[in-house]
């Protein structure tokens, strides 16, 4: 993980793992893997969405 600043981040790779890891979990029948799965997609919508405000912004 990234450790620069006040809050740490893990790399591209990383989050591909633990999707990865977290789908195989889901897949399997880990209610609480599926809701994190479900968690780290909302916050990936809310964080797109932001961008393309800011990118509007922008022009």
């Amino acid at each position: 993980m990234k450790t620069r600043g006040p809050q740490a981040f893990p790399s591209e790779r990383q989050q591909r793992e633990m999707a990865k890891m977290l789908t195989e979990m889901a897949v399997e029948g880990d209610a609480e893997a599926a809701g994190w799965l479900l968690l780290v997609s909302e916050l990936r919508k809310q964080r797109v969405k932001q961008n393309d405000k800011r990118a509007q912004r922008m022009v």
